[in-house]
């Protein structure tokens, strides 16, 4: 396997930093020629080591919760409950390893929460499930993996990181009909599709395109990348050896929103995920066995110790990176009901005709 290449450390850095970073800067910084840049880009887009999608804003869609699930099946029934939840509705990530699986589902806030399938004790050893309500709280870091690439490869941090689930205003969710012509009107702009990964966009529609600008700039959309570790850990060096899930019940006098500062000062983890109800609380990192020393001289504690101050019964699951399975890997597009009728524009957007686009797949269902 080979090492990385400056540049390419530093591509994969700015495609998880989002479009405000400036390219020219960066490369101005590295000394490096456009082409050079841009050939790096494209190499780490086929390869598979970033992936871009277009999140939407999910209360705006009528969705009042997100639930995140860790469940340990027996091993004669791992297959059953990943195929089991692939027909979820709602489920936007689904990853499994042989001995555990992870889910994040979007529900309606108004129902009661419903039941995960094929979870009933002949099948799981263990099940945790964080339901966190939007309309009262937001997920502080849903999937932002800069920081954690800057942990593994010091690249560096932008001013965005951490990005949370997006979240506009503070209204509750949109009626069932609303939603429902809104899902319709976003529905192809979700799909990920070549032209998401083609600096020229020639493979794609222009209308398309334009349509997810004025969602863009409405708040009705948010374009995100995220890393694969699987991918970046089987094409070049071991990077990135294992992800981690901890999840953990709060005391009753933690505030989640400080205890997730602490751990970034004092404990300097970088989590890709972090969510909580005001109860119980789930973070997501990845890891190395050869981190690169920090420069600041700042005395680190252990995250287990801070947590320990803050919140009892901490599991902590710890899974290898060249074993995990993604069944269902960021894919908003099934948030959508694309039965629904599109002829309205979204508000804030100004009205145009909005054909359906080409349905192209990534691979993944």
């Amino acid at each position: 396997m080979r090492r990385l290449t400056r540049v390419e450390v530093a591509v994969v850095r700015d495609l998880l930093a989002g479009p405000g970073a400036s390219v020219s800067d960066r490369m101005r910084e590295l000394g490096i020629p456009r082409r050079t840049y841009q050939t790096a880009r494209r190499r780490v887009r086929l390869r598979g080591w970033v992936q871009e999608r277009w999140l939407p804003e999910p209360v705006r869609l009528g969705f009042g919760r997100v639930s995140f699930a860790l469940a340990h099946p027996y091993l004669e029934s791992g297959a059953d409950l990943v195929a089991a939840w692939r027909t979820v509705p709602g489920i936007v990530c689904l990853w499994s390893t042989p001995e555990t699986v992870f889910a994040v589902r979007f529900e309606s806030g108004e129902a009661p929460l419903e039941r995960w399938p094929c979870t009933d004790a002949t099948k799981v050893r263990e099940l945790f499930v964080l339901p966190v309500d939007l309309a009262a709280r937001t997920v502080p870091i849903f999937f932002d993996f800069e920081g954690a690439w800057d942990r593994l490869t010091g690249s560096g941090l932008s001013r965005d990181y951490p990005r949370a689930l997006p979240r506009c205003g503070s209204g509750p969710p949109a009626t069932a009909d609303a939603a429902r012509l809104r899902r319709g009107q976003l529905g192809d702009l979700l799909e990920p599709t070549v032209s998401d990964a083609d600096d020229d966009g020639f493979l794609g529609q222009a209308l398309v395109r334009r349509r997810r600008e004025r969602a863009r700039r409405s708040g009705w959309l948010e374009r995100r990348a995220f890393l694969d570790p699987t991918a970046v850990q089987t094409s070049s060096e071991e990077l990135v050896e294992r992800f981690a899930f901890v999840h953990a019940l709060l005391r009753p006098e933690a505030d989640p929103t400080l205890l997730l500062q602490e751990l970034r000062i004092r404990s300097g983890i970088a989590p890709f995920l972090y969510a909580s109800d005001g109860k119980a609380l789930l973070l997501g990192v990845l890891s190395t066995s050869s981190l690169p020393p920090r420069s600041d001289g700042v005395p680190r504690e252990t995250p287990l110790e801070i947590l320990r101050r803050s919140a009892t019964g901490i599991v902590t699951v710890r899974e290898p990176a060249r074993g995990l399975e993604r069944p269902i890997d960021y894919r908003f597009e099934r948030l959508v009901d694309l039965e629904a009728d599109d002829g309205a524009p979204l508000d804030g957007a100004d009205a145009e005709p909005a054909p359906r686009a080409d349905r192209r797949s990534s691979g993944t269902d």
